[in-house]
C-alpha cells in the first residue's frame, strides 16, 4: 500500500507541474513573467510589481499563485528579479521560480522598437507528506495521526536550474498615428529541468511557448481600446485568451482601466483599474464556463496587482486641464510627443524641463555650477550664470516685450498674443508658427501646419507648385526650381557651397573661400562657420556643445555688428515636411540659447533645409549623424532676410 500512496504522490504531482505553470489572468501586470524582454521597458526608470490570485475559491482549498518582480532600465539596457510561487492546495504542493532577468533593447527608428532578454534562476518543487493520511494510521479504534505513517519518503522537494528568453516588437505611439502596439513571444524551461520527486525517475518540465500580441487603437485624446490575445502551450495543454481592455483618461494623471477577456473553454475574465500617478492597481474575476462550473458555483479566481514606479513625477501641476488633451504631467505636450511625460516641462523642450539636460548645471542655464554665481537660478553668460534681475528675485524678463514673461511664453523671443500663450498662429489652422512648417498656410495638425496630398498647392508662395518643387517650404525662385539664392551669386542654396557668400558659378564661393566651406568648416574674416550635431529625431542641445556655444554668445556680444545664421538640417529619415520642422526645431533651440545669454533676438535669421542638403550619406548610421545637424554661421555686416519663410 505504501508503494500505491507514494506512486500517487509522484504521478498526480508531476502531472500538476507539468501540465501547465502558474498563469494570471491579468497577464498584462506581470509582464516579467510573461515576456523577458519586458524587462526594462517602462518609460521610468524603476519598477516593482506584486500578484495575487486565487483560484477556485468554492473547492477548498484554494489554489494559489503569488508573485513579485523588480525592474530597471539604463540606457538600451534592462535587468531585473522575478519571484513566483504556485500552491497547489492541501497536498501543500508547491512550485518556486527565482530568476535574475537581463534584456537589450534597441530603437530602430522614430517608431519601432525591439528588445531581446533571458532569464537564468532556479525551479523548485515540493510537497509535505505530513498533509497526507495513510493506511497505516488506522487502526481498530480509528484514525490516529500520531501514529507513524510508514512510508519513507527520501525526496519531499527537488532543485533544478531553469532559462527562459523572450522577444518584444514595439510599436511606438506619436502624436501623428492613432495605432501602437506590440508583439513578442517567449520560450521557458530551455533546459527542460528535471523535476521529478522520484530519485528512480526522471521528470523533465516540458519547454513552455507563448505568444501576446496587442494593438492600440486611440480614439480620442482620451480614451484608448486595445484588443489582445495571449496563447499558451505546454506539454499537453493550450491556453487561448482574447479579448479588449479600454482606458480612459478623467484627470490628467489618472485613467480608469476595463476590459473583458475570454479564455477559451474555460473562463469569462473580467478586469478593471486605476492608474494614478506613479501607482497602478488592478483587478479580474473570473466566471467559469468549463466543467469545473457546478462544483465551483461558476466562480473561479480572484486576482490582484499592484504596480509602483519608484521615479517620482513632478509635483508642478497646471493651472488648468484639458481632459482631452491625454497629457499626464499637464504641461500642455501631449504624452506622444512629450520626451519627458511624466515631469512638467517647456513645450519649446519637447515637454522637458529646462535642466534636464545637464545634471551639473543645477538651473539649466549652460553654465556648470562650479563657474555659475548663481547656480540655482537661470541667468545669462555675460553675468556668469546670474540673471538681469536681482539674484534672488524671480526672473520677470519679457525677452520680446510682448507682456507675457518668458518661463510661461512658449515663443519667448517672438511676440505673440497671450491668447497663444506667447506665440502667432498666421494661418489660424492651430499649429503655432514656432512650429509650424506652413506658417502662412492653412493646413492639417498631423502634417505640421501644412496641407495634405495638394498636389496644385504652392506652399512657399514662390510661383512653383510643390509637386515641381525643389524646395517645398522655402521661398525661392522659379528659374532655380523654386529655391532660394541667399548671396544672389545664381546658385541655388542646395548647390551653393557657399550660400550666403557670392562666389563664382563653379562653385558659389568667393576665390579665397572656395573649398568648400559649408562641408570643411573653413572661415573668412566674412564668415565663421561651427556645426552643432543632434541625436535622431530629437532638437535637444547636447551637454558636449554648451561651451562651444558659450564661446559664440561671447563673440556675439563683443562684436555688435555680427549677425548670425542658424541653418537646420536633418537626416533622410522621416517624411521632408517633418524634417523641414524637425531642421528648424533644432535651429530655434540653439537661438533660444544664445537669447537667455544675451543676445539680442534681432540678430538671428533662421533657416531649415531639411534633408535637401546632406553632408554625407544616409544609407548609415555615421553618415546620417553627420547630417542631423545646425551649422552657427557668423557673418560680419550680413543683413538679415527676416521675410524667409524658415
Amino acid at each position: 500500500m505504501k508503494y500505491f500512496f507514494t506512486f500517487m504522490i509522484i504521478i498526480i504531482s508531476s502531472f500538476a507541474i507539468s501540465a501547465q505553470d502558474a498563469h494570471y489572468s491579468l497577464y498584462q501586470y506581470a509582464p516579467l513573467y510573461l515576456n523577458p524582454a519586458f524587462a526594462g521597458q517602462t518609460q521610468n526608470t524603476n519598477r516593482l510589481v506584486l500578484n495575487y490570485r486565487s483560484q477556485w475559491m468554492n473547492i477548498p482549498p484554494a489554489y494559489r499563485t503569488i508573485g513579485a518582480s523588480y525592474d530597471r532600465k539604463k540606457e538600451n539596457i534592462g535587468w531585473g528579479l522575478l519571484l513566483n510561487q504556485n500552491d497547489a492546495g492541501s497536498a501543500s504542493l508547491t512550485q518556486t521560480n527565482i530568476y535574475f532577468n537581463y534584456a537589450l533593447s534597441r530603437q530602430l527608428s522614430e517608431r519601432h522598437h525591439i528588445s531581446l532578454g533571458g532569464q537564468a534562476g532556479f525551479t523548485q518543487k515540493r510537497f509535505d507528506p505530513t498533509a497526507f493520511s495513510f493506511d497505516a494510521q488506522y487502526s481498530d479504534n480509528g484514525f490516529d495521526e500520531t501514529l507513524n505513517n510508514a512510508e519513507n519518503f527520501t525526496r519531499t522537494s527537488v532543485l533544478a536550474p531553469d532559462l527562459n528568453i523572450g522577444f518584444l516588437y514595439q510599436l511606438l505611439p506619436n502624436n501623428r498615428h492613432k495605432i501602437s502596439g506590440e508583439a513578442g513571444f517567449s520560450f521557458a524551461h530551455l533546459n527542460t529541468p528535471d523535476i521529478s520527486l522520484s530519485e528512480l525517475d526522471k521528470e523533465d518540465l516540458p519547454v513552455k511557448r507563448l505568444i501576446h500580441a496587442k494593438l492600440n487603437y486611440r480614439v480620442n485624446k482620451q480614451f484608448t481600446v486595445s484588443p489582445r490575445i495571449l496563447a499558451i502551450t505546454h506539454y499537453t495543454a493550450t491556453e487561448i485568451t482574447y479579448g479588449i481592455l479600454g482606458k480612459y483618461y478623467i484627470l490628467p494623471k489618472t485613467a480608469l482601466n476595463f476590459g473583458v477577456d475570454i479564455r477559451q473553454d474555460e473562463a469569462f475574465i473580467f478586469t478593471g483599474g486605476i492608474e494614478r500617478n506613479n501607482f497602478i492597481l488592478a483587478a479580474s474575476f473570473d466566471v467559469i464556463n468549463s466543467s469545473l462550473q457546478i462544483p465551483a458555483n461558476g466562480q473561479g479566481a480572484i486576482e490582484i496587482a499592484l504596480i509602483y514606479v519608484f521615479e517620482k513625477i513632478s509635483d508642478s501641476t497646471p493651472k488648468s486641464f484639458d481632459n482631452k488633451s491625454g497629457d499626464r504631467d499637464g504641461d500642455g505636450v501631449l504624452n506622444e510627443k512629450d520626451k519627458c511625460p511624466d515631469i512638467a516641462g517647456l513645450i519649446r523642450l519637447e515637454g522637458c524641463p529646462e535642466n534636464n539636460a545637464n545634471n551639473r548645471d543645477r538651473d539649466g542655464d549652460g553654465i556648470v555650477n562650479e563657474r555659475d554665481k548663481c547656480p540655482d537660478i537661470a541667468g545669462v553668460f555675460r553675468l556668469e550664470g546670474c540673471p538681469e534681475n536681482a539674484p534672488n528675485q524671480p526672473i520677470t524678463k519679457d525677452t520680446d516685450g510682448d507682456g507675457i514673461f518668458d518661463d510661461i511664453d512658449l515663443c519667448p523671443t517672438v511676440p505673440g498674443l497671450p491668447k497663444h500663450r506667447g506665440c502667432n498662429d498666421y494661418d489660424k489652422d492651430g499649429v503655432f508658427d514656432n512650429i509650424d512648417v506652413c506658417p502662412k498656410v492653412y493646413g492639417d495638425e498631423s502634417n505640421y501646419g501644412c496641407p495634405i496630398n495638394n498636389r496644385n498647392l504652392d506652399s512657399d508662395n514662390d510661383g512653383v507648385l510643390d509637386k515641381d518643387d525643389k524646395c517645398v517650404y522655402l521661398r525661392g525662385k522659379p528659374e532655380l526650381n523654386g529655391c532660394p539664392d541667399s548671396d544672389g551669386d545664381g546658385i541655388s542654396d542646395i548647390l551653393d557651397d557657399c550660400p550666403f557668400l557670392k562666389g563664382p558659378a563653379n562653385s558659389g564661393c568667393p576665390v579665397k573661400n572656395a573649398r568648400n566651406a559649408r562641408n570643411s568648416g573653413n572661415s573668412t574674416s566674412e564668415v565663421s562657420i561651427d556645426v552643432i550635431e543632434f541625436d535622431s529625431d530629437k532638437s535637444f542641445i547636447r551637454p558636449q556643445h554648451l561651451e562651444m556655444l558659450n564661446r559664440v554668445a561671447n563673440i556675439m556680444l563683443q562684436n555688435p555688428s555680427y549677425n548670425i545664421m542658424l541653418v537646420g538640417h536633418t537626416d533622410a529619415s522621416g517624411s521632408m515636411t517633418y524634417n523641414y520642422q524637425l531642421g528648424q526645431r533644432r535651429s530655434m533651440a540653439i537661438r533660444d540659447y544664445l537669447i537667455r545669454q544675451g543676445v539680442s533676438p534681432n540678430r538671428f535669421q533662421i533657416i531649415s533645409y531639411g534633408e535637401t542638403i546632406p553632408k554625407d550619406s544616409n544609407v548609415n548610421d555615421n553618415g546620417r549623424q553627420r547630417n542631423r545637424r545646425t551649422e552657427i554661421i557668423i557673418m560680419d555686416n550680413y543683413e538679415l532676410k527676416h521675410d524667409t519663410r524658415n
